[in-house]
């Protein structure tokens, strides 16, 4: 099997940088032996390492939003808040539904932020629905640094040194704005977290361990429950690349907490879950009943363990990731 993944490969490296369809059905043939390999348990580290090396040569070399950042500041990006064509279609769909309302997808001089932070470095990853929106964020999204930082993610996803934005302990003059909530909605979602991660590393580097990753990378006041947005979501031009992005992550072994419904988007995490296929299995988590992430509530899917036990886990695993 691992004959196969390392001919898909050698194909993959022969193509142009340009070629994003023909990479892309490679890059779904590799992950595909790769699942048959642990549906059978016979995955090995080689054959882990092969394809992560494969994931990462793809993300890098065929990476969507790098050809946007790249457009977006030479002037050629059309439509320069969307990534192209094909999510605007999309997009112009949803808002036909929901215009005036709080679910009306925004991107009138607002740029999208599929992720955000280093996940070469990344030892804690939170999943989410899609960039919130509120007239802070505005200010935020349109700020000369934030645009820059997130234009040089976007070119950098597995390397980016700016890390976290929202946990840079300079964030606030950052952004030049003391009323954005950006790091609040982070420092107390994480809190604990937070807490695990100073006893682990440096307590100014925890920017460089935090990664957010979103669903779907624009902006709305309210995204609503996942399953109403199926469409939305999943004909995305990026979507498979995201894809790829998690599976990164997971074949890192980083912890990665999600919402409800996620699963469902992304049948992947199944491998990742208690009980799971995947070298890794066992760490994805989700909360019990409330937004934030802490000793009280965190919940390993599919197990039904106590809160503090999982979160000991939690931390344990974080402190395990290469």
């Amino acid at each position: 099997m691992i004959d196969k993944i390392n001919d898909l490969i050698i194909q993959l490296k022969s193509i142009d940088t340009v070629q994003y369809d023909v990479a892309e059905n490679i890059m779904r043939q590799i992950l595909d032996e790769f699942d048959c390999e642990i549906a059978t348990n016979t995955a090995t580290d080689d054959v882990l390492k092969t394809t992560q090396d494969a994931l990462e040569y793809y993300i890098t070399n065929f990476n969507l939003w790098a050809a946007y950042a790249k457009n977006y500041l030479c002037g050629a990006q059309n439509p320069k808040f969307i990534l192209n064509d094909v999510d605007k279609q999309i997009i112009d769909r949803h808002n036909i539904r929901n215009r005036g309302t709080a679910k009306e997808i925004q991107t009138d001089n607002l740029l999208p932020t599929p992720f955000v932070g280093n996940l070469k470095t990344a030892k804690f990853v939170m999943l989410l629905k899609n960039p919130g929106l509120d007239v802070e964020d505005k200010k935020r999204i349109n700020h000369d640094n934030w645009v820059s930082a997130v234009l040089n993610n976007l070119k950098s996803p597995l390397g980016y040194t700016d890390g976290m934005l929202f946990l840079r302990p300079n964030y606030q003059t950052f952004v030049n704005n003391t009323k954005d909530s950006g790091d609040k909605w982070w420092n107390r979602n994480i809190k604990n977290v937070k807490t695990g991660l100073n006893q682990l590393f440096a307590s100014d580097k925890i920017y460089e361990h935090v990664a957010d990753i979103e669903l779907f990378p624009y902006a709305s006041v309210l995204f609503g429950e996942l399953k109403h947005n199926t469409e939305l979501v999943t004909t995305m031009s990026s979507w498979f690349f995201t894809k790829c992005l998690i599976r990164y992550v997971m074949g890192r072994g980083v912890p990665i907490f999600i919402r409800a419904g996620m699963i469902d988007f992304i049948p992947e995490l199944q491998l990742y879950k208690v009980g799971g296929k995947h070298p890794y299995a066992g760490r994805l988590f989700t909360n019990r009943n409330m937004a934030h992430i802490s000793a009280g509530n965190l919940k390993q899917v599919d197990t039904a363990k106590d809160a503090q036990t999982v979160f000991n886990e939690l931390l344990l695993q974080i402190q395990s990731v290469k």
